[in-house]
């Protein structure tokens, strides 16, 4: 099909045309208003005490408190505190990994903390409630194998909080992608109106020669 037949077929299905470029923008218009919701985060690192004989001092057993502190904010008493602390939105709390899932390194005694929301405040405010219930839950969970303050690991921001960031795609990759979809909607649709049409002038033509 040359270039001229192409311009012709179009021509032809103006109205279809009109319809699908309508719809897109409408589309086009709900991504620009689409709230892209909000992260917030940070990195906590595990710190031994200092000047102290206590066996938390060696990397190992630091490691063993980011493991229980992560499992117990993940579990439901952890939850249970972050929403009476104020947190309502989602959120996860994982130790942080150095390779990947199927051959996970949790060598270094990191959490990351991630809020999800579609409000800026309320991912905030959560974000808050979460890393409040660390800080404790870290200290309660020694306390309760015999470990006294000055011999506990405290839970300490390494890296952030980022505060609420938006989230989502670009919206130049989305017009892209949706004038793309468009373009070939739009030939899929003339196409085939214009093979509807002639096969019923084809049908028409042999009615009319067999009377």
């Amino acid at each position: 099909m040359s270039y001229q037949d192409v311009v012709a077929m179009l021509l032809r299905h103006r109205l279809v045309i009109a319809i699908i470029a309508l719809a897109a923008g409408l589309l086009s218009y709900q991504l620009i208003r689409e709230n892209p919701g909000y992260t917030d985060s940070a990195s906590v690192t595990f710190i031994a005490p200092k000047g102290s004989a206590s066996s938390f001092q060696n990397t190992r057993s630091r490691q063993i408190v980011e493991e229980v502190t992560a499992w117990y904010m993940m579990g439901p008493q952890g939850e249970q505190q972050v929403r009476a602390a104020g947190g309502t939105e989602p959120y996860n709390v994982a130790m942080l990994n150095l390779y990947n899932d199927e051959f996970p390194d949790y060598s270094k005694p990191y959490i990351n903390i991630t809020v999800m929301s579609r409000y800026p405040m309320a991912a905030q405010r959560t974000f808050r409630a979460v890393l409040g219930v660390l800080r404790t839950a870290t200290a309660t969970l020694q306390e309760q194998v015999g470990a006294t303050p000055k011999d506990e690991v405290r839970a300490a921001l390494a890296a952030g909080p980022s505060g609420p960031v938006p989230q989502g795609g670009s919206h130049k990759r989305s017009y892209a992608a949706l004038a793309v979809l468009m373009a070939v909607a739009i030939c899929i649709v003339a196409g085939a109106l214009d093979r509807r049409r002639r096969r019923r002038g084809g049908g028409s033509g042999r009615h009319r020669h067999a009377v």
